[in-house]
């Protein structure tokens, strides 16, 4: 049998070899065979990918919280002589998931030198969906992976045979583990904590070890040394750096700006303080779904019985103490008389060393998993599960350490079936390699998405321009031009590079802050001097269902060759009239103090789908004013009626209002759009009509909506100053008439979304 034929091929191989042959060989040539040939899939798990592989071609800076070590290992791999840039970035990928692999199983071996129970797991993790799919793309993760594995092989070892060689490399692979994600290791602290407490390195006879705690520091700063990479990188004309970098507000390379960039302050947010405690247990079950879809539910119930298996194991190790060697058996009796000489006390409890060393490290990958799950789960995005990655790796182990404990019960429960146990374990790991692999393959081997992102880019007009708010999606138009040389004569520019925020110079009244994204203004003048400088080349913007508002400056249109696009022409000035001004859908009642609306009018800029009828027309039991095509780009002008003197700048804010009295919200977008409507220096008894271009997202549900409006003045009260500017701040408007029972929000129409 299996295990019959193993025992001869180890008269040649240590188990160990086997091990690292198996859990790292077969996955590597599985990720091989199944990865991607190019960064550009049509994946949520891809959204980074051409950031990653320009910042790795051209030694490059990235987005917090940064990752240096990645980045450097990556480069070195895209050095390999592959078909393509991006497969050799990749390959770190399969390279560091397939280590990972190994990592994980290594550690089950060590705590439990049995090698089914190591093998099983490392195979669980390899074939788990979320994990195949990052050792196939050009993603960061899989090497993050690879450390969470080697801290808990590491802890293993170290807490098997307690030399501090082993705690030295622990320490040392914590700061390298870093630079991958500082994020990350900040949460393995607890964990990191409580075993080198329990376990007694800095305690002897009740005294800290100062030389010790002073090399462990040593090695930790050691490990971060990759760092020292990016001020080194950041200097470099030639390299990439992600306009990221520069959306704080302060100095580069400033204490501040570190802080900033390494803590990742720009994508963290407040969500584990803003959940209600009534919100978990639902996000627990949504949890647990997605662990069921991606590790499948046999490794569910092997996780179940790794945690059953840890208070079972302290209860037994309690009871009947492991057999030691003679190494151990001395070091325990050592223990035994150095703690009896210290007074008995809470404290001393807490941090004495324990006799059973070996259970420390069950409870520490349980601690670890708990860390690494409470600040993300919360996260309920559309790409959750890659939040989910490093709780599901400790998870994983669990399920290790379940799959060991069911193998020993079975055979000492029945002796003649152990030659039959571990081919039946195996069985775990292929029933998730077989499952997932059609899935891999069908989304790694279309290159459609990349096939068509080239032949847009080729498609561009001689000399274009293009911006972007930012290099999330910039970097896929910039990875043509910088890692493949093509189109020299295309420029792509980011707003976020080009007009960075600035820290606000002075506090609001009422202690609050001037939030970064003021520097509006800054963008909208980059804007009109890229088109007034170059007036022969054309301008595009990469289309943003959100339509930042220095847009509505300009008259935008989608481009005929790329659907992402936006050509940016300059918009047609503001009528002006004494008289009234024509327009489609004329309303009577919306009245405020110093102004009316006259009325409005939509048209559609893609298909022209998008409209507005001059006499109100039945559809559905009601009787619509128009009919708004989702995803089409249409502009809405408006006509608006000066009635008495003010100088005040107006503002009023477009929604789209359902049946229930909601704007509807989704994905970051919101159904409405703020813009200025009256300048102050507009007489008396004028008619303006103007207009702005919007997009109601395909993932806004279809119905009827009413078109309503709400206005906001600006006062005499600063709010504070921006690049030396006073910001004024807004007060809303009451209409003279009510709707719904309020005289905020009035309405302009009725209009059906399709």
């Amino acid at each position: 049998m299996l295990d019959t034929f193993l025992q001869r091929l180890t008269k040649h191989l240590s188990p160990e070899s086997w091990l690292a042959f198996l859990t790292f060989g077969i996955p590597f040539v599985v990720y091989t065979y199944t990865m991607s040939s190019t960064w550009a899939l049509d994946t949520i798990y891809a959204i980074d990918s051409a950031e990653m592989v320009i910042a790795a071609h051209t030694l490059g800076i990235d987005h917090p919280p940064g990752h240096p070590l990645y980045l450097l290992f990556a480069h070195l791999f895209s050095r390999l002589p592959f078909a393509r840039m991006d497969q050799a970035v990749i390959f770190t990928s399969v390279f560091f998931g397939a280590l990972a692999s190994y990592l994980l199983a290594r550690c089950l071996y060590e705590y439990t030198r049995h090698f089914f129970a190591a093998l099983v797991t490392g195979w669980l993790f390899a074939f788990c969906r979320i994990f195949w799919i990052h050792a196939t793309l050009a993603e960061v993760y899989t090497i993050q992976l690879t450390f969470l594995g080697l801290f808990l092989t590491l802890t293993a070892r170290w807490l098997r045979e307690s030399n501090l060689p082993s705690f030295f490399l622990l320490v040392f692979s914590l700061g390298l583990a870093a630079t991958t994600n500082i994020l990350l290791v900040v949460l393995l602290i607890p964990a990191f904590v409580y075993v080198t407490i329990r376990s007694g390195i800095f305690l002897t006879q009740g005294h800290w070890q100062g030389k010790t705690c002073l090399k462990s520091l040593f090695y930790g700063l050691l490990g971060l040394s990759p760092f020292l990479y990016i001020p080194l990188r950041l200097n470099q004309e030639s390299s990439f750096i992600s306009d990221f970098v520069y959306l704080n507000g302060y100095e580069v390379q400033s204490f501040r700006w570190y802080w900033w960039y390494l803590s990742a302050e720009e994508f963290t947010t407040t969500k584990i303080l803003d959940t209600p405690f009534t919100r978990y247990p639902a996000l627990l079950i949504s949890y647990l779904e997605s662990f069921v879809q991606n590790a499948g539910a046999p490794t569910v119930a092997l996780t179940l019985a790794g945690v059953l298996a840890i208070p079972i194991t302290r209860l037994r190790s309690a009871a009947q103490p492991a057999n030691p060697t003679r190494k151990e058996r001395r070091q325990q009796a050592t223990r035994q008389r150095r703690n009896a000489q210290i007074p008995e006390t809470i404290w001393n409890r807490l941090v004495l060393p324990k006799d059973k060393r070996h259970v420390l490290f069950e409870t520490t990958v349980l601690l670890s998993f708990f860390c690494t799950l409470f600040p993300v789960i919360s996260y309920q995005v559309p790409d959750k599960d890659v939040f989910f990655m490093p709780s599901f790796f400790f998870l994983m182990a669990l399920s290790g350490l379940g799959v060991h404990r069911l193998l020993r019960m079975l055979s000492q429960w029945k002796q003649k079936w152990s030659k039959f146990l571990s081919p039946l374990a195996l069985a775990f790991p292929l029933y998730l390699l077989f499952t997932h692999y059609p899935e891999i393959v069908k989304i790694n081997a279309d290159t459609s998405v990349y096939e068509n992102r080239l032949k847009r880019f080729q498609a561009l007009p001689p000399n274009a321009l293009i911006i972007g708010e930012d290099d999330g999606h910039a970097t896929r138009y910039k990875y043509f031009s910088m890692v493949l040389g093509l189109r020299p004569d295309v420029t792509v520019h980011t707003l976020g590079r080009l007009a960075p925020r600035f820290v606000n110079e002075q506090s609001i009244v009422l202690g609050q802050n001037i939030t970064l994204s003021l520097n509006v203004a800054d963008r909208l003048r980059i804007l009109q001097s890229l088109l007034s400088e170059n007036p022969d080349r054309p301008l595009f913007a990469i289309l943003d269902d959100r339509m930042p508002p220095e847009f509505d400056h300009f008259r935008t249109r989608r481009s005929s060759f790329d659907p992402y696009l936006l050509r940016v022409e300059p918009k047609p000035p503001s009528e002006t009239s004494s008289e009234a001004l024509p327009v489609v859908v004329a309303v009577k009642n919306v009245y405020y103090n110093t102004f009316r609306f006259t009325g409005f009018q939509i048209e559609g800029l893609d298909g022209n789908a998008s409209r507005t009828f001059p006499t109100p027309i039945p559809f559905s039991g009601r009787t619509i004013d128009g009919i708004v095509q989702r995803s089409e780009l249409f502009e809405l002008a408006f006509v608006v009626h000066k009635t008495a003197p003010n100088t005040a700048k107006i503002f009023a804010e477009f929604a789209f209002i359902n049946d229930r009295m909601e704007i509807p919200t989704a994905h970051g977008f919101t159904a409405a759009k703020q813009v200025e409507i009256l300048p102050e220096t507009l007489p008396e008894q004028t008619f303006l009509k103007d207009q702005f271009t919007f997009k109601i997202p395909q993932f806004i549900p279809q119905g009827f909506y009413t078109l309503a409006v709400r206005a906001s003045q600006t006062t005499e009260q600063i709010q504070g100053t921006y690049q030396g500017k006073p910001i004024r701040s807004l007060v809303p408007l009451k209409a003279r008439d009510s709707w719904q029972g309020q005289r905020e929000y009035q309405p302009l129409g009725l209009l059906w979304v399709q």
